[in-house]
C-alpha cells in the first residue's frame, strides 16, 4: 500500500485498512493513500469520522515505523461520542471556506459505547491524600469536571466517566483529579508511617554482596541497554549451536545496528571499553549486572541474570603502579566473590571460548555445571574490534548469577582459633603438561590425611631445563593437629605418604 508520503509499505496482517469497496484508501488512524490524495483538481471529498482501538493503531504504527500527527492522537485515545460533532464541524468549515454542498450524513454505530462507572470512597480519598477534603468539595470538583454522579451514598458515590476522559480508569485516577483541583499546596506535609521489616530477601542480599565486592575492588557499575549488534557474534567467533546465537530480533530497534536483544553482556561492555578509549581513558574497570535474553522453543525467551566485567589498565596512570595480569586479577575477583557467597564447589578449567587467549583463560564451573568464563581477549579478536593499537591485555569475564545464587549459602559457621602450631612442607613435581593443576590439587584433597589443613600451588614452570611435554609444579602443604603439637616424625611420615601417593597417581617424579 502506497501512503501519502510516496512510500510503498507492507501492511501487517493485523493492521487496519480503510477500503472504498474495491481498494484500500487509507491506513486507519495513521495516513491516507496516495491514490486518493486531495489535490487542486479534487471536486468531491468524502469525510470519515471514526474511532479506532488505540492499541491497534499503536501496534501498526510501531511495526511500520510510521509516526504521524494522526497516529499520535488515535493511539492515545479519542472521544468515541464526539465523532458526529467533529464531522459536522469539519463539513461546516469546508462549506464556509471553500463553498460546495454538504450531502447527508451516514452514521454506523453497530455497538453502542457504555461509559465507565467508578465508585469513589471518601475514606479512600482521605487515606491516599492524607487530607480530609469534605464530601461536598469532592462532589463539587468532580461535577465541575463533567463526572456525572449516578448514585450518592453516605460514604461513597458512583460516578460515570465522560467519554472524552480516556485517561480515567479507576478510583485512584478520580482521587488524582480531586487532588489536582483541590490544590497540592493545600495538602499538609506529614512524615509517612513506615513499617520497618528487618528481613532482607536472600537473593537481594546475595546481589548486594556481589556488587559490593566489585565496587571495593575498584570497579564501577555500568548500565547499558539490553540490545546488541549481531556483528559481535561473528567478531568474537561465536557460531553454530552456541546458545548465544539464539537472539530475539526487535521489530523496531532504537538503532538499526542494535536489532537484537543481547544474549550475553560482553558486547555491551566492549562498546563501553571502546568509548572510554576514544575519550583517552586508560584505566578502565567496569562491571554490569543485568539479564540477557536467549530465544527458546517457548513463547518467551529465557532471561538468566549475568555478571560481566571488563578490565584494561595502561601503566603510568598512578604514582605507584603494580603490574597485574588481568586474567589472574579477574580470576581472583571471582574467587573472592564465591568465597563471600560461601560457594565452595567451584573450580576453573581450560576455556573453549573462541575469543579468549588459549593460555590465559578459564571456564568457571560450579558443582560440575559451567557458569561462565574469565580471561583476556585473543590478539585476533583485538584486531577484529579495532584494538590492535592497544598494547595491554584486555581482561573480560561473565558469570551466570542464577547458577551462583542457587548455590549461595547465607549461613556462616565459626570455629575456635587453632591452639597448636602448623608445620609447612613443599613438594616440587615434574608432571605431564596434560595434567591440570586442578587435578593435582584434587588428588591432595582425596589423599585422606586428616593432618592436612590447607594446600596451594606456589610455583608453575615450563621452559628451560624442563623436559619436552613436562612442567614443574610446586605445592605447599600445611599440617596441623587439633589436639597436640605435631612431632617431626609425624609430619615427615604424612608428607612422605602424600608424596608417594601423588607420584603414583600422576606418573610424575620429584624435581
Amino acid at each position: 500500500f502506497e501512503t501519502l508520503d510516496g512510500v510503498k509499505r507492507t501492511v501487517p496482517s493485523d493492521g487496519l485498512l480503510i477500503w472504498d469497496g474495491e481498494r484500500p484508501v487509507a491506513l486507519a488512524g495513521i495516513m491516507g493513500g496516495l491514490d486518493t490524495e486531495v489535490t487542486e483538481a479534487t471536486v468531491n471529498v468524502f469525510l470519515e469520522s471514526a474511532y479506532f482501538e488505540p492499541s491497534s493503531i499503536r501496534k501498526t504504527s510501531r511495526r511500520l515505523g510510521l509516526s504521524t500527527e494522526s497516529s499520535y492522537r488515535f493511539e492515545r485515545g479519542t472521544d468515541i461520542e464526539g465523532l458526529v460533532r467533529a464531522l459536522d464541524r469539519a463539513a461546516f468549515l469546508i462549506q464556509e471556506l471553500a463553498g460546495g454542498t454538504v450531502s447527508k450524513r451516514i452514521d454506523v454505530y453497530p455497538e453502542r459505547f457504555s461509559p465507565k462507572q467508578i465508585k469513589l470512597r471518601y475514606k479512600e480519598v482521605a487515606r491516599l491524600l492524607g487530607a480530609d477534603i469534605g464530601k461536598d468539595e469532592i462532589e463539587r470538583i468532580l461535577e465541575a469536571l463533567e463526572f456525572k454522579a449516578l448514585r450518592k451514598e453516605q460514604d461513597s458515590c458512583l460516578y460515570e466517566v465522560p467519554t472524552f476522559r480516556v485517561d480515567i480508569f479507576n478510583e485512584t485516577d478520580l482521587i488524582e483529579e480531586v487532588a489536582r483541583h483541590f490544590g497540592y499546596s493545600r495538602i499538609p506535609s506529614r512524615t509517612p508511617k513506615v513499617e520497618i521489616n528487618p528481613v532482607v530477601d536472600r537473593r537481594k542480599r546475595a546481589l548486594r554482596i556481589i556488587k559490593e565486592t566489585m565496587v571495593v575492588s575498584g570497579f564501577s557499575e555500568a548500565i547499558n541497554y539490553s540490545f546488541m549488534n549481531s556483528r559481535y557474534l561473528s567478531l568474537l567467533g561465536i557460531k553454530g549451536d552456541d546458545p548465544r546465537t539464539n537472539s530475539v530480533k526487535l521489530l523496531n530497534p532504537l538503532r538499526k545496528e542494535d536489532e537484537d536483544l543481547r544474549t550475553f553482556l560482553l558486547p555491551s561492555l566492549l562498546d563501553n571499553l571502546i568509548n572510554n578509549l576514544n575519550q583517552n581513558i586508560r584505566d578502565i574497570k567496569l562491571f554490569e549486572v543485568s539479564r540477557v535474553f536467549i530465544r527458546t522453543s517457548e513463547r518467551l525467551p529465557s532471561e538468566p541474570l549475568h555478571l560481566g566485567a571488563v578490565y584494561l589498565y595502561y601503566p603510568g596512570q598512578r604514582l605507584w603502579d603494580e603490574k597485574l595480569e588481568p586474567f589472574y586479577l579477574l580470576k581472583g575477583l571471582i574467587e573472592k566473590t564465591l568465597k563471600r557467597l560461601n560457594i565452595a564447589s567451584a573450580d576453573f578449567r581450560a576455556s573453549s571460548e573462541p575469543f579468549l587467549h588459549p593460555k590465559r583463560s578459564a571456564d568457571v564451573f560450579i558443582d560440575g555445571k559451567r557458569a561462565g568464563f574469565v580471561g583476556v581477549l585473543s590478539s585476533q579478536v583485538k584486531i577484529a574490534l579495532g584494538l590492535e593499537d592497544v598494547r595491554e591485555p584486555v581482561g573480560v569475564c561473565e558469570i551466570d548469577l542464577d547458577l551462583l545464587l542457587d548455590h549461595y549459602r547465607d549461613t556462616h559457621s565459626f570455629r575456635a582459633l587453632p591452639a597448636f602450631p602448623f608445620v609447612q612442607r613443599d613438594i616440587s613435581l615434574l608432571l605431564s603438561k596434560e595434567l591440570s593443576s586442578k587435578e593435582v590439587l584434587d588428588l591432595v584433597a582425596s589423599s585422606g590425611d586428616e593432618l592436612i589443613e590447607d594446600y596451594w600451588i606456589f610455583d608453575h614452570y615450563e621452559g628451560k631445563n624442563i623436559p619436552e611435554g613436562m612442567k614443574a609444579l610446586g605445592i605447599s602443604i600445611r599440617y596441623r593437629a587439633k589436639d597436640r603439637t605435631l612431632t617431626d616424625e609425624e609430619v615427615e611420615a604424612s608428607h612422605r605418604k602424600l608424596t608417594e601417593y601423588l607420584l603414583e597417581r600422576t606418573g610424575g617424579r620429584l624435581r
